[in-house]
């Protein structure tokens, strides 16, 4: 958890970052030229809010009440910058935006070897209790569970359904059947209606929140209630990964069940909210569609509005990265720490010191942010470093977890996977 974290700013308004195989992709922190986001006296749907975009022409795409900001897009014709100077010149506008592009999420593959096939030493454990090994039968697989000792850490306790953990990231494939009993269900999108409907499948927005059958989360880009991973594809693989699915698994594949593989927490709410297209995560040799930080911000104010709700989000897993600089995101991540939400960022996995460089989670100084790093089975690391911007570790190779329909994957890793055994 950061103390007395330092912004980092670099003098350069690009970045190159290397990537596995020597893939280097440049990063521009080029805006999007029609789209703002915007903060006004009296919140997103106040009157003055409303007064500033009558001025200015803007059609409203999102309001983020939880955060206190909303997305707006400019008139045809109207420049970036002129667009940002008339909401300045508005009464009661505390703040506009460019609705920038993220760019260069840190890929979770390919991992260098790891130089050993040893098995990982097991910390000592305490003698009060006796150690818990599931029986699901892929477990002797999943060597970091041992290595971060949850056998006795289980002793103690397996989870709970109360506790709920929203993982930001392509989505979930909630139907798994090593994860399906550990999907969070929306209480204001279960039952019956007045009509006898599911309100599951009515294709209503029973708990008016602005999103129809959110039964186990919600797509951040597409505005719908159905979170389900589609995969993204990278630049060197013909194959999908489901990144947010894998993610997932780590954190709460059903424990002790007879089935597959055990997660950290055995019993456990999961959230799911997808902020990825599927046909890959802003890759200039992939995109399709754009990734801009008013998606981030739908994810962050669904979070928000469910945790004001009653609903016990605790933990928030991020295992994604941007080059960027953001008030709005900055404004999400306080009101996350006065909600008491954790936020768990990979620190990724380029072998850089995270001190140096420019991180959307190196940038802000809030109390409730922690980073992760990965090692390998000898307790080295080949991922992202530092001393003030990165917190702690876990292991990040030869990870087993979940996949597409009721598939398992093996070798899986890189701070993508060790973000989530802290996050749990």
């Amino acid at each position: 958890m950061k103390i007395g974290r330092s912004r980092v700013f670099l003098p350069c308004c690009s970045i190159v970052i290397a990537l596995g195989l020597n893939l280097a992709v440049l990063h521009s922190d080029a805006p999007d030229t029609v789209e703002v986001l915007v903060k006004c006296e009296g919140g997103p749907s106040g009157a003055l809010a409303q007064a500033a975009d009558a001025a200015v022409g803007a059609t409203t795409i999102r309001r983020f009440e939880a955060i206190g900001w909303y997305w707006v897009r400019l008139p045809t014709g109207v420049s970036l910058a002129e667009g940002l100077a008339r909401y300045r010149a508005q009464p009661g506008v505390l703040n506009v935006e460019p609705n920038r592009t993220l760019r260069s999420p840190s890929v979770p593959t390919p991992f260098p070897e790891t130089g050993t096939t040893e098995e990982p030493r097991i910390r000592p454990q305490s003698e009060d209790l006796a150690p818990i090994v599931p029986d699901d039968p892929r477990y002797r697989s999943q060597w970091n569970l041992k290595k971060i000792g949850m056998e006795q850490a289980w002793a103690t306790t397996t989870g709970s359904s109360n506790v709920v953990v929203a993982v930001i990231d392509t989505g979930v494939n909630y139907l798994h059947p090593d994860l399906a009993a550990n999907m969070w269900r929306n209480p204001g999108e279960t039952g019956q209606d007045a009509q006898g409907h599911d309100k599951a499948t009515n294709g209503i927005d029973d708990d008016e929140n602005g999103y129809v059958d959110d039964v186990h989360g919600i797509d951040a880009i597409t505005g719908s209630g159905d979170p389900m991973d589609q995969g993204v594809v990278w630049p060197w693989s013909p194959d999908r990964e489901y990144h947010g699915t894998a993610i997932a698994g780590v954190i709460g594949a059903v424990g002790n069940n007879a089935t597959g593989i055990a997660g950290i927490n055995h019993q456990v709410s999961l959230m799911a909210i997808a902020i990825t297209y599927p046909l890959g995560l802003d890759f200039p040799v992939v995109r399709t569609k754009r990734q801009v930080v008013g998606n981030v911000l739908s994810a962050y104010d669904y979070v928000l509005t469910m945790k004001r709700r009653g609903v016990q989000v605790r933990a928030v897993n991020n295992s994604y990265n941007r080059f960027i600089v953001s008030q709005a995101l900055e404004d999400a991540f306080i009101e996350m720490s006065k909600e008491d939400i954790l936020l768990v960022f990979a620190a990724a996995n380029d072998g850089v010191n995270t001190d140096q460089t420019f991180w959307l989670w190196s940038t802000i100084d809030v109390p409730n942010l922690i980073s992760v790093t990965g090692t390998d089975r000898s307790d080295q690391s080949v991922f992202n470093y530092g001393k003030v911007t990165t917190d702690l570790a876990a292991p990040a190779v030869d990870l087993v977890t979940l996949s597409s329909g009721d598939r398992y994957l093996t070798g899986w890793g890189g701070t993508s996977g060790a973000c989530p055994q802290v996050a749990a």
